[in-house]
């Protein structure tokens, strides 16, 4: 009943109305859906979260395998030695990795390219495309 709740109700609902609309065309369409930051699993003073570094990230389209895909590192976990300075969790897939191998996956673009694109970026395969 909270306020995320309805917010991802509306984004289901948004997301499912243009892939309804698009038809045959969602096999060439690929849509990233991604926060700007994360939250911090620990409370700060005041009992809320503080801006953290991981959050989730939704692929979809034609060209994607659903499911969740955690890349190599796996799921971090939630416990107090596994958490970026005890308080955020840490990430398992850095956001131009996923970038990367959407450009990759979807667009063909040549791995030895996407640095120029993506500077930084693993081209290393997720599974997701």
């Amino acid at each position: 009943d909270g306020r995320q709740s309805r917010q991802l109700a509306e984004l289901d609902a948004s997301l499912s109305a243009f892939l309804a609309d698009l038809g045959p065309a969602t096999s060439k369409v690929a849509v990233l859906v991604m926060t700007e930051f994360g939250r911090t699993l620990a409370q700060n003073a005041n009992g809320g979260t503080d801006h953290g570094n991981a959050s989730a990230w939704f692929v979809l389209g034609g060209a994607t395998r659903g499911g969740i895909h955690l890349g190599a590192v796996g799921w971090p976990g939630l416990l107090p030695d596994q958490l970026r300075e005890q308080r955020d969790l840490a990430h398992a897939v850095e956001f131009r990795q996923v970038m990367a191998n959407l450009l990759m996956g979807h667009l063909a673009l040549p791995a030895g390219v996407v640095p120029a694109v993506l500077p930084g970026a693993s081209t290393a395969a997720i599974g997701f495309v």
